[in-house]
């Protein structure tokens, strides 16, 4: 496919999914987000939720986790498709590797094991306040027996975390079983002593991983596209899928709207093509992770169906599922 013939059909994809066109994708109307902070007293740590409620009957929920440096901002274009598909959801932000504290004490201190330690701690608060709100007659139909987990970067380690992700040999997995499925905005395998296949062995539940051509190391880590796609291939067998996408780097999957300043800061490194294809590979990942967890979540043998493989997804794009 050449690059006009693909722009033209991801432009289709973005063009339909507007026009709640597409199979699978049933657009309601636009819901204003509602930005809460709940208190963990026993952390004595405030955590800041973005909600948004489906303005018809709510749903399967699902949590969003920001990256290293990000805010209630991050992820915002998969929070509103997933919300219009009908789905309750739930934004965090986690002190410590968020906005002010990497402008406060640098990217080195937040990306700290204490503060993955903060942010693992951070979603099991959020489920247990999920169950306290509700409780108390708010969240009404929220289905808080299917609940997915996704995440962005550092966001997405957080997410690999509560999957089962083996993250240190002598410690046992998490496996958080009140998490249902998966979604990794640009994962890494990581480094380390253990074997890739090993540390991701526990990974039972339905796992979606997302990564581009051009998505390697924005903060230090090494890590590379490379690393990235070995976690699709490290995962066992059973309902895993990946979407590797020609030209996206690592901000593609932020789904966070960048200020112009932001965006002139990027364009300095940032290839043209990739730039120019982010609103339509924004509405293709759209599609496809509402899919997901409509296969998923809601248990649609249809959009099962519909991802082996996506007939949206042509080449240079790539996908993978076993």
């Amino acid at each position: 496919m050449t690059h006009q013939t693909r722009r033209q059909h991801l432009q289709w994809i973005a063009s339909a999914l507007a026009l709640g066109a597409l199979p699978g994708v049933k657009a309601q109307a636009a819901v204003a987000p509602r930005d809460l902070v709940w208190t963990d007293r026993e952390r004595n740590r405030e955590v800041p939720v973005r909600l948004r409620m489906p303005q018809q009957a709510a749903g399967p929920v699902i949590l969003f986790s920001h990256g290293l440096g990000g805010n209630l901002d991050a992820g915002t274009a998969w929070g509103e498709a997933w919300a219009a598909a009908g789905y309750v959801v739930l934004h965090m932000q986690h002190a410590g590797s968020d906005t002010p504290s990497v402008r406060a004490g640098g990217a080195r201190k937040a990306m700290s094991a204490d503060a993955a330690a903060q942010r693992v701690g951070d979603v099991r608060f959020v489920l247990d306040e999920l169950a306290r709100q509700q409780a108390a007659g708010e969240l009404r139909g929220a289905d808080l027996k299917r609940i997915g987990m996704s995440g962005h970067s550092f966001g997405a380690w957080t997410t690999q975390a509560m999957a089962g992700q083996q993250l240190n040999p002598r410690i046992a997995a998490l496996n958080e079983p009140r998490l249902s499925a998966f979604i990794a905005f640009s994962p890494s395998a990581g480094r380390g002593p253990t074997e890739i296949s090993a540390r991701f062995a526990g990974v039972r539940a339905p796992f979606f991983a997302l990564t581009g051509t051009l998505d390697g190391d924005v903060a230090g880590t090494g890590a590379t596209p490379e690393n990235r796609q070995a976690v699709f291939d490290a995962l066992p067998t059973g309902d895993k899928y990946e979407l590797l996408l020609a030209d996206a780097d690592h901000m593609t999957f932020g789904g966070q709207r960048m200020s112009r300043g932001v965006r002139r800061a990027l364009g300095r490194d940032r290839k043209a093509v990739t730039d120019e294809l982010e609103p339509t590979h924004h509405a293709l990942i759209a599609l496809l992770t509402t899919r997901f967890w409509d296969a998923y979540l809601r248990e649609q043998p249809a959009a099962k169906r519909a991802l082996l493989p996506p007939v949206e997804v042509k080449a240079p794009d790539r996908w993978r599922a076993k």
